[in-house]
């Protein structure tokens, strides 16, 4: 080992004493051990051959030993920067996130919640203040209508929105009941009535299917996407509920709704807490429980997602075959405008399963007509008219 030390110690000296990490290999076709040097530096080998003559080392088993010894405890080394303050500084906002989620598992927050709270401080609130290299905690709230407009401009929704500002609030008075007294105040960061405005301008509204639209999508639509937007169609149905659609569920006179299911296959109650029955006012149960065994043979899990239909119909869009981009739910907006046309409003809420008419009133929506055009008489059409009548006469 004393003469490992000598021969390495005569290498570095090559090197002039800069700074640099190696690594030691066995080079086969040559039969000798080789130091690469890293990393490179310019004017300088950017490997060196151990001196195996010195050794007389000519069998490959004593080169491998010599090997072993040389890396050995000798990991290729980095040269260490310096750590600033802003990296200690977010190292403790990490530090401290961590104890922030023990802190909610405590307080017997879901796991699922503790997930959401989680991604949106890492991804959307604590990056803003990163991204500005802003880490002085007691500024923050200085930014409140900042960050608000930066995730508008991202165009998030409004409860999205509303989630992340609750999330960084909650981190805050976190950090000011545990670790910083007197700096947060429990200051709490909330949307601006004019924010609220703005974002309440982007919403995107409802569409209803126009009766042309509705035959083109019919015509063009795969086997795979047929049951979920006839169901939704004809019945008013959330794709979480398609989701969760059972054969039994269909009865002699109407469909009934126990249960909703998640994208991940999570099942739960119905959004309004409690099962409801929608009739067959369109389709036959027979049709009905067809759609519903074609769902349930299919091992397609994509149909399911309102991405792959908004997709399919975005592509129809594009082409002009129709005239907007329809989502999943806009086909229950369809069935609920259609059908208070036919039947009485408390019917049509209880089928939609409202807890009150007034969100019911919020579905309904002129139904768009077609045949618009303006009127153009046919030539052929007068003439044969007064033929007729002369004959008359």
């Amino acid at each position: 080992m004393i003469l490992l030390e000598e021969f390495i110690k005569e290498l570095d000296s090559k090197l002039h004493k800069t700074q640099h990490g190696c690594c030691w290999r066995l080079d086969m076709s040559k039969k000798i051990i080789v130091r690469d040097i890293k990393p490179r530096i310019k004017g300088f080998p950017q490997s060196q051959n151990f001196p195996k003559r010195k050794l007389s080392l000519n069998n490959i088993s004593d080169l491998r030993k010599i090997l072993i010894e040389l890396n050995k405890d000798r990991k290729i080394q980095k040269k260490k920067e310096p750590i600033h303050k802003e990296e200690i500084i977010r190292n403790f906002i990490k530090r401290e996130m961590i104890e922030f989620l023990k802190d909610l598992e405590n307080q017997g927050v879901h796991s699922h919640q503790r997930r959401i709270i989680e991604n949106n401080l890492e991804d959307r609130f604590l990056s803003f203040f990163f991204k500005k290299n802003e880490l002085n905690f007691s500024t923050w709230p200085n930014f409140n209508n900042e960050i608000q407009k930066s995730l508008i401009d991202k165009n998030y929704s409004y409860s999205v929105i509303k989630n992340i500002l609750s999330s960084g609030s909650r981190f805050l008075k976190f950090l000011h009941r545990n670790k910083t007294p007197n700096i947060f105040e429990h200051y709490r960061f909330s949307l601006s009535p004019q924010n609220k405005k703005l974002l309440k301008s982007k919403i995107r509204k409802p569409n209803i299917l126009s009766p042309s639209d509705q035959k083109t999508i019919e015509s063009l639509l795969s086997e795979e996407f047929r049951p979920i937007y006839y169901i939704g169609l004809n019945y008013g149905l959330r794709l979480s509920e398609i989701r969760g659609l059972e054969l039994d569920d269909v009865r002699q006179s109407c469909l009934m709704i126990e249960r909703q299911k998640s994208e991940r296959g999570k099942i739960k109650q119905p959004k309004c807490e409690k099962s409801r029955q929608v009739p067959h006012w369109n389709i036959s149960p027979s049709l009905l429980y067809n759609l519903i065994s074609q769902i349930k043979s299919s091992n397609l899990k994509d149909p399911l997602r309102s991405n792959s239909f908004l997709s399919f119909i975005r592509k129809l869009k594009s082409e002009g075959l129709i005239s907007h981009n329809y989502r999943i739910h806009d086909l229950r907006h369809t069935f609920i405008s259609e059908a208070v046309r036919t039947h009485d409003l408390l019917s049509v809420r209880d089928a939609a399963g409202h807890s009150d008419i007034s969100m019911t009133n919020k579905y309904l929506h002129s139904l768009p007509l077609d045949g618009l055009e303006i009127f153009k008489p046919d030539n052929n059409v007068g003439n044969s008219e007064n033929s007729e009548n002369n004959k008359e006469k």
